[in-house]
């Protein structure tokens, strides 16, 4: 497959280049001097070429909740914002914590054009009590272990499960909440909780459990990624054991970066999310680290819901929200707009740093891309979203610009 391209600004070794003519091939990327003949360009009047995002927590609810999601929801999600890698969260039903299901996950994934990576569960129901089959659910087509969006198990167990992980190519990605507030209502301690008398979650409950991960990690030598970390002390010791060598990663989900505390007052249920939104103090430290790259990648965590779980009283409603589909133009309204440097940090934590994480190298580099249009507005609507549910907080909300199209290995998709 070939696509050919005219007046796009290129990503080329960290900066845009203009470039008359682009043509995408299964081999690589060339700039002819010329239109090559045969082949109908696609106008891209100077929008950009951008390596293409990847997203390490995608919950797309199969096998087991097809009526809620599928994969073929899940692939329309990513071809509307510019995914072509994603990681699903082993928090299915049933969960992925055998090779049977990984094989089955693997079986209904591997012909999407899209790369759709497995982390399989580091429990047995994810109960942090039983170790699983680690290597032969590696063998079956896991690429990564996950503890989901479930509490941290024991000390004890988590220092098994990171030994029995080190037989593995792979890196194991750590939920950091305590097992005790994992369940429940997901609001932060403070005023907002108190006001509406809701349980709060400390911020100790984090901080406690990412120092258990990073001294579980240097003792046994297990590579790990700390997922949704949520506070500036969190990123700070993540920081601080890379520097005294823990192979140690981390990412910030997207939705704590673009509203606070203060915006659950009402108890709007779109703002039902785990882990819960921090006061407007840390997201403001918070967005100043990602600016400054001290994270490395940000997690747009798509989680579909069915309406009627959003529309209880905010305790009895299921925490999550959709956001593959607009994330890359929220990611650069936090970074503070669509300039040429903002893009390139995008690229780094919505592409570039997520794919270190998965093991993988530069999207650009596999020939997969996005065709991003800067100047296009998106009034967000249900009809954004892909499947049948649309549970965002960013409902009527304005967004400047949009993916076009992806383009992988020279096969022009969504255009």
């Amino acid at each position: 497959m070939k696509t050919l391209l005219h007046d796009a600004k290129v990503w080329e070794n960290g900066r845009f280049v203009p470039r008359e003519w682009t043509l995408l091939t299964e081999n690589g990327t060339e700039f002819p001097a010329a239109a090559p003949e045969g082949i109908e360009p696609v106008e891209a009047a100077g929008q950009y070429l951008l390596p293409a995002l990847a997203e390490l927590h995608a919950d797309f609810r199969q096998p087991g909740l097809e009526h809620i999601y599928t994969f073929a929801s899940g692939f329309e999600a990513m071809l509307r914002g510019g995914f072509s890698c994603a990681l699903l969260t082993p928090e299915e039903h049933p969960v992925i914590d055998n090779p049977s299901v990984v094989e089955l996950v693997r079986r209904q994934v591997e012909n999407l054009p899209v790369d759709m990576r497995i982390a399989a569960a580091i429990s047995a129901d994810l109960k942090g009590e039983l170790l699983p089959e680690m290597v032969e659910m590696v063998h079956a087509g896991a690429t990564a272990f996950s503890n989901g969006l479930k509490g941290l198990p024991t000390t004890r167990y988590l220092e098994l499960a990171l030994t029995y992980a080190k037989q593995c190519p792979c890196r194991v990605h750590l939920f950091p909440t305590e097992r005790a507030w994992s369940s429940g209502v997901s609001v932060p301690a403070g005023h907002v909780a108190d006001l509406y008398g809701l349980p709060g979650r400390p911020e100790f409950a984090e901080t406690i459990s990412v120092f258990r991960i990073i001294e579980v990690a240097r003792a046994v030598g297990a590579p790990v990624h700390v997922k949704h970390v949520t506070l500036p002390s969190s990123v700070e010791m993540i920081a601080k054991a890379k520097a005294e060598g823990v192979d140690v990663t981390c990412d910030v989900p997207l939705m704590d970066l673009a509203f606070d505390e203060e915006d659950l007052v009402g108890l709007d249920a779109s703002l039902h999310l785990v882990p819960p939104l921090r006061s407007a103090a840390r997201r403001a430290k918070m967005a100043e680290l990602v600016r400054a790259g001290a994270v490395d990648a940000v997690a747009a965590q798509h989680i579909p819901v069915l309406p009627e779980r959003k529309t209880d009283h905010f305790s009895a409603t299921e925490p999550g929200s959709v956001g593959l589909e607009t994330a890359f133009p929220l990611l650069l309204e936090v970074l503070g707009g669509a300039s040429e440097e903002t893009l390139a940090r995008a690229v780094e934590l919505f592409s570039a740093g997520p794919r270190r994480v998965l093991g993988l190298g530069p999207a650009d580099a596999a020939g997969e891309w996005m065709l991003w249009d800067p100047d296009a507005t998106l009034i967000v609507s249900s009809s954004d979203f892909a499947g049948a549910v649309s549970n965002s907080p960013l409902m009527g909300q304005t967004l400047k610009g949009r993916c076009r199209a992806l383009v992988l290995r020279g096969e022009l998709l969504g255009a």
